[in-house]
């Protein structure tokens, strides 16, 4: 996260695991997501974000997130959620839940 947004925090536990098919240039690969903590809306504004990967930051629920973000990305949010809440790793297929 210090990379990507300047907080240094200590990662969390593992949420997901999300196997991506080949898309264009980009190989096949596997996603890991790790809870990063909470942020609260007085903090966006002091974020350091990486100008060549992040043009902007803010909070939304996971409704508005689903209207901004690409599928694949969509579902691998509401699984994270969905386990951060319940406890256990979410597997993914390509953003969507499968075990």
């Amino acid at each position: 996260m210090a990379e990507e947004i300047g907080l240094a925090r200590p990662v969390g536990r593992l949420l997901v695991v999300d196997h991506v098919h080949a898309d264009g240039p980009l190989p096949e690969g596997v996603m890991f997501l790790f809870d990063g903590g909470r942020i609260d809306a007085a903090s966006v504004p002091g974020l350091a974000l990486a100008p060549d990967e992040i043009l902007s930051a803010a909070l939304f629920t996971l409704d508005e997130a689903r209207d901004r973000v690409k599928p694949l990305l969509a579902g691998r949010l509401t699984a994270a959620l969905a386990v951060a809440a319940g406890g256990g790793v979410a597997l993914c297929e390509h953003g969507v839940r499968v075990a």
